[in-house]
């Protein structure tokens, strides 16, 4: 369950390259999915994901367990219908095309149970649309070759703030998703960050050059900050 204080995301200081991913999620969700009748996404985080699937689809459902950010957003978005409820306790007899777990599977105690219940509310065409930042990111790795940074896995106190739970790699997320009987339709990366967050603002970058940072990634998932998936039920 998501647990955090909504107020990290005032001031935030990785809100570029956060939106950034999340409008490449968002790009690449409205590139890959067929029907753009509905979408179900899990969480509202900071709320531009919603926005831009609201302008892609017809009929947008989000699932958040803050009651502070539903009821926020609620007045803001009026044609998104909003659901208070735990991740873990909803339930519906809906099947849906199209299924979104932008930057959530970091934060749910059980990312395998989350996924396996949510594959149950495929439709046998469907598609879930992932997106999770990856431990294995070009910057980590390049501060623990520095001897920076002990664990490309560590989680710093912003990122526990943030009510982040883990990082894996590229590779540990395609483990997970085989281990809960999906298949990877489609992978890339979002945002490719080759140092810290402050390093990056220190360097002034062109607009131009940061957009590339997203468009790069999409060559280089495994080693890019944060990755993009497609998942589809495996056929019996």
């Amino acid at each position: 369950m998501i647990e955090h204080d909504v107020s990290v995301y005032d001031n935030d200081p990785y809100e570029q390259e956060n939106l950034l991913s999340m409008s490449n999620y968002v790009n690449l969700i409205d590139k890959y999915s067929i029907d753009k009748s509905s979408f179900l996404e899990l969480g509202i985080g900071h709320s531009k994901t919603i926005e831009l699937l609201s302008q892609k689809f017809e009929n947008v459902t989000v699932l958040d367990g803050e009651k502070e950010l539903v009821n926020k957003y609620n007045k803001i978005y009026s044609k998104i219908e909003f659901v208070e409820t735990y991740f873990e306790h909803f339930n519906t007899n809906k099947l849906y095309k199209n299924i979104g777990m932008g930057f959530v599977l970091e934060h749910v105690n059980n990312p395998e149970e989350i996924l396996k219940k949510y594959s149950k509310f495929l439709e046998p065409n469907g598609k879930i649309f992932i997106s999770v930042p990856n431990a294995n990111s070009l910057h980590r790795i390049i501060a623990n070759k520095a001897g920076l940074l002990e664990d490309i896995k560590m989680l710093s106190e912003a990122d526990k703030r943030y009510g982040h739970l883990r990082f894996l790699t590229y590779f540990e997320w395609v483990s997970l998703f085989e281990k809960c009987n999906m298949e990877i339709e489609v992978s890339h990366g979002l945002f490719l960050k080759p140092f810290t967050t402050q390093q990056i603002h220190s360097l002034n970058l062109d607009n131009i050059i940061y957009n590339s940072l997203g468009s790069t990634a999409h060559l280089f998932p495994e080693i890019s900050n944060s990755c993009f998936f497609i998942l589809k039920n495996k056929k019996d």
